[in-house]
């Protein structure tokens, strides 16, 4: 088998990713290993064999230390294990994307418990190519509907959830979580036409139970009154957010889906939003989608007033979810902004289905190639290889070899961030019929 670590393009982030060839299906010990030279953004890169060749290396069946190529049989299949390394990325985001499928065979997804098609039984949904939008995919957009149960309050248990929480909240009926449930979770006093699109407080958000900028003991002031005076108002325990937290809410959504955008609806003292999180629907993993900087750009300064004093929706570019996603958790760095800050409502827009041709991370990585009936290259011919992006043929000491080829890419940030193409080739050996 093969090991190889390529270079990504510029700014992606990811370290190397493997791709090893199961070159018999049941797994040879892979007898060699290369390492990447610094070659920065070179289309190929340079490679170092580490451990000695076991066989005699003029066999195609020990392919030594060469860049991204399978053999396979011509009435057979191969399988092709797509790794992924990202030292500073959350790898639940990650995903494989099949940019171009090969000319003369086809991917499927593989199936590791024999149950598949194929004489293997690994064969499962034929793999389409990357198409990032079809009008059957229309984005949904759906208002929040369950927040954090709040013991001898808020307990439905249709719009109560015990698995979510918030840090603090103004009250435990008005400016309290359970107001962004108001209305479907769509926002009630954003009023585009309006000359401030209607900002100003309402009830009928949620406010958190801090204001101001931290006072010289870092402790700002909970203003509606003791930790331990309300239950319902502080149903976790919370004690008073330092100088350098921030304040956060969790919200879930009826349907889960895979997450391609979020707005804020920050009716007062907006600017605040600094970083959402989307949960997993089948892990509960928390995963980091955005993050910046308070928008403080919206202050005066010297008065600690808006420039321009305006209800603010709030769309932040999110990295969009390979997986689906059933919650958010939206965070405040209150003790950046100025006043009090108020959010109304929290929607989420989302896909039912993924994009054709993205393979997440956090599913099988492995593919199954099966090249068409009989395509060994043809017969007779000679000379040198032809391009492996339109398939050709490969003559050798060991007879002709027709080449077939995908091409994909990796991202670890849906569909922002993404590496240079990359090319998997195949080698199909001709065998007597």
């Amino acid at each position: 088998g093969l090991i190889a670590g390529f270079p990504f393009g510029e700014g992606v982030g990811q370290e190397s990713a493997c791709v090893r060839s199961a070159l018999a299906y049941g797994g040879i010990p892979c007898p060699f290993a290369a390492r990447l030279h610094a070659t920065g953004n070179a289309a190929l890169p340079s490679w170092t064999s580490l451990e000695p060749a076991s066989a005699d290396a003029s066999d195609p069946d020990v392919l030594g230390p060469v860049h991204d190529h399978s053999w396979v049989d011509e009435d057979g299949s191969v399988v092709v294990d797509l790794g992924f390394a990202d030292a500073d990325t959350d790898s639940s985001l990650g995903a494989f994307l099949i940019t171009r499928l090969p000319s003369h065979g086809k991917l499927y997804r593989h199936v590791a418990d024999g149950t598949g098609a194929g004489p293997r039984g690994d064969r499962g949904a034929e793999i389409p190519v990357f198409l990032p939008w079809k009008r059957d995919r229309e984005p949904r957009v759906a208002g929040a509907a369950l927040v954090a149960a709040v013991p001898g309050f808020h307990d439905n248990a249709t719009t109560a959830d015990p698995t979510l929480r918030f840090s603090t909240q103004f009250g435990h009926d008005s400016w309290s979580v359970v107001s962004l449930l108001l209305n479907g979770g769509l926002p009630i006093t954003y009023n585009p036409d309006s000359l401030t699109f209607g900002m100003g407080d309402t009830p009928n958000a949620w406010s958190v139970n801090t204001v101001g900028n931290p006072g010289a003991d870092g402790v700002r002031s909970c203003v509606a009154g003791p930790v331990s005076a309300n239950a319902h108002d502080n149903p976790f325990q919370w004690s008073c957010p330092r100088g350098d937290e921030n304040e956060f809410v969790e919200v879930g959504y009826r349907v889960p889906r895979y997450l391609q955008g979020v707005s804020v609806f920050e009716n007062l003292g907006p600017g605040a939003t600094v970083a959402v999180h989307a949960r997993h629907y089948a892990t509960g993993h928390w995963a980091l989608v955005w993050s910046g900087a308070p928008r403080v750009d919206l202050y005066d300064r010297t008065s600690s007033l808006l420039k321009v004093p305006l209800y603010h929706k709030f769309e932040p570019p999110i990295c969009q979810t390979p997986f689906l996603v059933d919650a958010l958790r939206v965070e405040l760095a209150t003790h950046l902004v100025p006043g009090w800050n108020e959010v109304e409502s929290i929607l989420m827009t989302g896909i039912d289905s993924l994009p054709d041709g993205v393979l997440p991370l956090h599913s099988d990585q492995r593919l199954v190639y099966v090249p068409d009936a009989n395509f060994d290259g043809g017969s007779g011919g000679g000379g040198d290889e032809e391009s492996a992006a339109g398939g050709g043929v490969h003559v050798t000491a060991h007879g002709v070899r027709g080449v077939d080829s995908f091409e994909y890419e990796s991202s670890d940030c849906l569909f922002t961030r993404k590496s240079s193409p990359n090319t998997h080739v195949f080698r199909v050996r001709a065998r007597p019929d």
